[in-house]
């Protein structure tokens, strides 16, 4: 998803398709929608292998359902972070690997082991900003809800309970509000500090032939009632060259 977006903005296509007469409105649109079938078909491809191979995750369909929908938006917001489609596709491949993978297994093995559950408890609600966090830690408090339960002599919660995934199923959806709507506030220019910058023009003195400088003082001596169109003074920007 973010590589194509950061190809598109890097080389102005995005650009090109607004000075055709598209809005930024249905580029995102188009987009979103378009990105999230394309997530759409692993998860459930996913969610046809729980119930093929039996295995019994109380609610791993709702998390999985809900992915989509919080990891467009979210990958939209991390794309005004870089300029180079190459650096943003590696930083989200890491960055879900990480978060997605090591990090909520090493935050319930914390809970797990009585000498560490209440900082596995406090630390396990700071990367739930994360879409593939609450997704994928989720899933696996469900299937350890059991075992910590029974390592701290209390009885199993609820799959639905806020400790288990409860509270990554509400994150999951105030994601896909919040994050959209900081794409919007950043397409709107509200927070420019975030937008790719362009590279600034700096005028050389510039020297023109006579042919040019005849035609040009042609034109400026002529008056607009006498023709259709006057051009006047326009230059093409190649780069930093003009």
């Amino acid at each position: 998803i973010i590589g194509f977006i950061l190809h598109e903005r890097a080389n102005a296509l995005v650009h090109q398709q607004i000075i055709s007469g598209m809005s930024k409105t249905s580029y995102w649109i188009s987009n979103f929608l378009f990105d999230l079938i394309k997530v759409f078909v692993p998860v459930l491809i996913a969610i046809i292998f729980l119930y093929v191979f039996k295995l019994e995750i109380d609610l791993a369909w709702l998390l999985l359902l809900l992915f989509p929908t919080a990891i467009v938006p979210y990958t939209y917001l991390t794309s005004f972070l870089f300029n180079d489609e190459t650096g943003a596709q590696n930083f989200t491949i890491i960055h879900n690997f990480l978060i997605g993978g090591l990090l909520p297994i090493v935050m319930n093995v914390l809970r797990l082991i009585e000498s560490t559950q209440s900082i596995g408890d406090a630390l396990i609600w700071l990367p739930r900003f994360i879409p593939i966090y609450n997704t994928c830690g989720g899933i696996i408090g469900i299937t350890l809800k059991d075992t910590i339960a029974t390592s701290r002599n209390n009885s199993s919660p609820a799959s639905l309970s806020f400790e288990v995934a409860g509270g990554d199923v509400m994150f999951l959806v105030l994601e896909f509000f919040a994050y959209t709507l900081l794409v919007i506030i950043i397409e709107a220019g509200c927070c420019s500090c975030l937008r790719r910058k362009g590279k600034t023009i700096v005028d050389k003195e510039e020297v023109l032939d006579s042919d040019v400088l005849k035609e040009q003082q042609r034109v400026e001596n002529t008056s607009e009632n006498e023709l259709a169109v006057k051009a006047n003074h326009i230059r093409k920007v190649y780069g930093d060259k003009v």
